[in-house]
């Protein structure tokens, strides 16, 4: 519809809601970019994130904010009963493995 054909900006679409476990940086600041929008988000949800992409700085502070949103997603599924995507797990399984020290409890 809007003729785009770069293969990056086209998988950062497709990552945007989902996330992936091949996440590219760019993907990740598109990803975050949807969950810490001021319009359609909590305002305290995207201070939080935002708070911790400052805090840990560089690529760091872009997945540990990712792992957080994923951490909400999960709580939020199982309180309500619903399924969890399989690569909702896999990139939270991943995220944990690599930067889950990082984490404030």
């Amino acid at each position: 519809e809007f003729q785009i054909e770069d293969s990056e900006i086209l998988e950062a679409i497709r990552f945007h809601t989902l996330g992936s476990t091949q996440m590219t940086l760019f993907d990740k600041v598109i990803y975050l970019a949807d969950k810490i929008e001021p319009t359609s988000r909590d305002k305290e949800y995207s201070k939080k994130l935002k708070n911790i992409i400052k805090k840990h700085k560089g690529t760091i502070g872009l997945d540990v904010a990712i792992l957080k949103t994923y951490q909400e997603t999960i709580k939020s599924l199982i309180k309500r009963n619903l399924y969890i995507c399989p690569v909702t797990i896999d990139v939270y399984n991943l995220l944990l493995e690599q930067i889950g020290e990082l984490l404030e409890n």
